[in-house]
């Protein structure tokens, strides 16, 4: 079996990539490097091939891989498309990244949008293989879910007189303490009320029996529900919850 080792120039823009292929016709193989196919994609199918070396197994393209990839600092230069030098291994297979390859990968790629941004899985793999990635992406985050622990909030101490003389550091502690009593300050608090000084608006009144009355009478969406009992007592009128509870036997006009 032949494995050629190619140079491929762009005609257009110049870009070059260093790859290798076992394809009958290495002419027609557009090559596989990540940067160099979406170079392709992004300014057309038209390049040049150069067969460098036919090699008979892998071990000699790796040879002649790494040959060309520090003569001509593939990985380094930006007129090359190679993020890696090629060993004859495909792609980042048992290639060990040193500190130099990363920083001319990361001083080349800056600046440069990336090439998939902006784009859905549909334009990126298609209907069906975005379908199964989704499905996949789904199953991954609700098994992630499912095993997280559950962080166990705080109960909190419902509002009665047990709260009474009970300062914000005994119910929050010292930090949430502190919080609330910074909104208080910066909102509504002493002379800020628009209140401040004021007494209550329903302080020393009393409602009217017609007030009285339009509050007894049901209200809302259960208006039609409710059926209004008159007390023989009393003679008030109330739905029937309240009239059972407060009136006919349990009325105080009847004792």
């Amino acid at each position: 079996m032949k494995i050629y080792l190619y140079k491929k120039t762009h005609r257009i823009t110049g870009l070059k990539y260093l790859g290798k292929t076992s394809a009958q016709n290495p002419h027609t193989y557009p090559g596989s490097g990540t940067y160099w196919r979406s170079h392709l994609e992004k300014h057309g199918y038209d390049y040049d091939t150069e067969i460098l070396k036919e090699c008979k197994n892998n071990k000699d393209v790796a040879e002649w891989g790494q040959y060309y990839s520090r003569l001509w600092n593939v990985v380094a230069s930006n007129e090359w498309a190679n993020l890696t030098e090629e060993t004859g291994s495909g792609g980042n297979t048992g290639v060990v990244w040193t500190d130099e390859m990363r920083r001319a990968s990361s001083e080349r790629l800056k600046g440069k949008p990336s090439l998939n941004k902006g784009k859905t899985y549909e334009e990126l793999y298609g209907a069906e293989k975005a379908a199964e990635k989704i499905a996949k992406f789904k199953k991954s985050f609700k098994q992630k879910l499912s095993t997280k622990p559950k962080k166990e909030k705080p109960k909190k101490l419902p509002y009665s007189s047990d709260r009474i003389g009970v300062s914000y550091e005994e119910l929050y502690g010292l930090e949430k303490a502190n919080e609330i009593r910074a909104k208080q300050k910066g909102k509504l608090a002493g002379e800020k009320n628009p209140r401040y000084g004021k007494p209550g608006t329903f302080k020393n009144k009393q409602h009217t029996e017609e007030s009285l009355a339009k509050m007894r009478q049901p209200t809302g969406p259960h208006k039609k529900k409710r059926e209004l009992l008159v007390c023989p007592h009393c003679k008030k009128a109330s739905d029937a919850s309240n009239a059972k509870r407060w009136h006919f036997n349990n009325c105080k006009s009847k004792t």
